[in-house]
């Protein structure tokens, strides 16, 4: 699915009108067509690069949004930006697109894609909350939830679900080699955020993007990779520590693997394990070197 855009414009570089037609859905990556939710009357807010806003746009009965955008430069970024309640919880939602540069007569972004949290419920065990799985573990010794919905994300195949851009607080780019979208409720019901003691989270790390995992604290014996959780408020992604990097049977890998993990494809199964204080969205990053100014 995507959002397109009619543009109209004079000249290079000159500040366009935009006709900006957007679609906002709601499903899992096995979802068929059928099973595809579109939230009619929901408002998307559209910033500019300062966080300006700059429109607002509410969706019809089959999720799609049209504004009018006036004085858009051709490559200037814009954020889109909404959120949805879904059984009790609700999430927020984010893409990032700029705009186009002539003679370009079609903008298209990506959809703004929800994870249906119905598809991906956790089962209690005695190891913690797990899927069928076994991409993802979480262990709540402080019995802390009565339901958890999370899934583990390959950052190429489904980059649909990823939320915000792919740059941290400070404006530095970010490559994702895993990202997990968590939830979780209290016995009472109520969405869980803030954690009132940290769990252990460990969720797969698919071999697509391994050739980024640096280890980032050489020396301690450990594979140390940085983990960046998402806030959700500001829509942009927090350093929140390190995790380590496990095995299939959750035993730590040595810092020495690091060469054979990033260039095997048949390594065998990689997991990062890290402790959590908040529930969002988790993503195992690496910062991008600057480009080069010569």
């Amino acid at each position: 699915m995507l959002l397109s855009a009619v543009v109209l414009f004079s000249c290079r570089g000159t500040p366009q009108t935009l006709i900006v037609q957007g679609l906002v859905l709601i499903r899992s990556p096995e979802s068929s067509p059928l099973d595809t939710q579109y939230p009619n009357g929901l408002t998307v807010n559209i910033y500019d690069a300062d966080g300006h806003q700059l429109a607002v746009g509410v969706t019809d009965e089959n999720g799609r949004f049209s504004v009018e955008l006036t004085g858009i430069k051709p490559g200037e970024e814009l954020h889109f930006d909404t959120s949805v309640i879904l059984e009790g919880i609700r999430t927020q939602q984010s893409v990032y697109a700029k705009a186009p540069i002539p003679p370009e007569g079609e903008w298209i972004i990506p959809a703004i894609a929800f994870l249906d949290h119905s598809k991906n419920k956790l089962f209690p065990s005695d190891a913690g909350w797990t899927d069928t799985e076994g991409k993802v573990l979480i262990l709540d010794e402080a019995g802390q939830f009565s339901e958890v919905s999370a899934r583990a994300f390959d950052p190429e195949l489904e980059r649909a679900f990823f939320p915000g851009p792919f740059r941290n607080s400070e404006g530095t780019g970010l490559v994702s080699s895993a990202f997990l979208h968590i939830v979780a409720k209290d016995e009472a019901g109520m969405q869980v955020k803030a954690l009132s003691s940290p769990i252990t989270i460990y969720f797969d790390v698919p071999y697509t993007h391994r050739y980024y995992l640096k280890d980032v604290i050489p020396g301690n014996g450990s594979y140390d990779v940085p983990m960046y959780l998402y806030d959700e408020e500001t829509a942009i992604w927090m350093r929140r520590g390190t995790g380590v990097l496990v095995d299939e049977y959750k035993n730590p890998l040595p810092e020495e693997a690091e060469r054979q993990v990033r260039s095997d494809p048949h390594f065998g199964k990689v997991y990062v394990k890290f402790q959590a204080d908040h529930l969002s969205v988790w993503n195992l990053d690496h910062e991008l070197p600057p480009c080069s100014s010569k």
